[in-house]
């Protein structure tokens, strides 16, 4: 069931819970908080970090010394576009380069103290909003809420683990 943004979804508590609801609640409200990130992050005139910035910065924190190539593959653009970003990155001092000891022609990324303090303040801002957003659940709610994140990350670490050391 998909459900417009001011619409209230009717639950039927009758059924039973499967995994295909669960997933297309999830395919259904991802964007939801995204949008609402995006949008927010575009907001924000004082936060210098876009989206697409933040998400490099966060690779590179949860993925130290990864290579131009595997950024792209994890951020879905092309290498160009991958090396688009960095660049900028790097000229703004939040990512560093480094020769790869092992092969000579590749290029190794990591943070900065500055690149990794970026990303805190970003984090902290989108938290900030989402606090706003959630903050009228009740104590109870809340922990749900949690309890049911920390499922799914667990879940997605698992998953993730297997194909890559992207995780969080």
């Amino acid at each position: 069931m998909l459900i417009g943004v001011n619409e209230v979804p009717v639950v039927d508590t009758t059924q039973e819970v499967t995994a295909q609801a669960v997933a297309a609640r999830i395919m259904e409200t991802a964007p939801l908080i995204m949008y609402f990130i995006r949008r927010n992050a575009r907001k924000n005139k004082n936060s210098e970090a876009s989206i697409a910035r933040v998400r490099v910065l966060a690779f590179l924190q949860n993925c130290p010394d990864s290579s131009l190539t595997r950024l792209s593959e994890s951020l879905g653009v092309t290498n160009a576009t991958a090396s688009t970003l960095v660049e900028s990155l790097v000229q703004a001092g939040l990512v560093a380069r480094k020769d790869d000891p092992a092969e000579r022609r590749r290029i190794l990324l990591r943070l900065t103290k500055t690149g990794q303090q970026q990303l805190e303040t970003s984090r902290r801002l989108r938290v900030e909003e989402i606090v706003e957003v959630i903050s009228n659940l009740s104590p109870s709610k809340l922990k749900q809420v949690e309890e049911s994140l920390t499922l799914l990350k667990d879940s997605f670490n698992q998953s993730n683990s297997q194909y890559s050391s992207w995780s969080v």
